[in-house]
């Protein structure tokens, strides 16, 4: 199997793996429908474009070859950023489609108070950062290898 095959097949599998874990707390917490259904696979395919931009963005730009501080301060900025672009665009498309009455959210609609954009932006944040974390050890790894 061809490597670039590979990488999207374990990126399928980590991301979907996300989703679903996304829609088992969904229903537990009695959120489970479309909406819920929707935001899931909307996070995990933002979060999985997420990884392929920030992959591809360090090759090019050789951040792996920059000293740790060089490197640490990008990665850094881009787990900050590409989430709260996420979030955006989620936010643009759940009050869109819930204005259109294409998809209906529990309650009074998607709240998006502060602290709880906050928590939402951290909840793409952080699987971002696991994987980033992961992809640059295995990076690393690779070139001590190497030697």
């Amino acid at each position: 199997m061809p490597f670039a095959l590979r990488r999207h097949a374990l990126q399928a599998l980590i991301w979907g793996g996300f989703a679903a874990l996304m829609l088992v707390f969904s229903r537990s917490a009695g959120q489970a429908g479309p909406a819920a259904t929707f935001i899931a696979l909307a996070v995990a395919a933002g979060l999985w474009a997420s990884s392929e931009f920030l992959r591809s963005l360090a090759q090019r730009r050789g951040w792996l070859s920059l000293p740790g501080s060089g490197l640490a301060w990008r990665v850094v900025l881009s787990l900050v950023l590409l989430p709260a672009a996420l979030q955006l665009l989620l936010f643009l498309a759940l009050t869109t489609l819930d204005w259109s009455g294409l998809l209906e959210l529990p309650g009074q609609g998607h709240n998006y108070t502060p602290g709880l954009s906050f928590i939402y932006w951290l909840n793409s944040a952080m699987p971002l950062a696991i994987w980033t974390a992961g992809w640059i050890s295995i990076q690393a790894l690779r070139r001590y290898r190497l030697g």
